[in-house]
C-alpha cells in the first residue's frame, strides 16, 4: 500500500526490516500494512 504526503509534511515508517525508523519528507513510501506502521 502506498502513502503520499506533501512537500510540508513528513512520515515515518518503522517495523519489519527497517531496525532504524525511517523519515520520508515530502514523497510516497511502500508499507506493509499489518507489518509496519506509519505515522504522519
Amino acid at each position: 500500500m502506498f502513502f503520499t504526503c506533501g512537500p510540508n509534511e513528513a512520515m515515518v515508517v518503522s517495523g519489519f526490516c527497517r531496525s532504524p525508523p525511517v523519515m520520508v519528507a515530502g514523497g510516497r513510501v511502500f508499507v506493509l500494512p499489518c507489518i509496519q506502521q506509519i505515522q504522519r
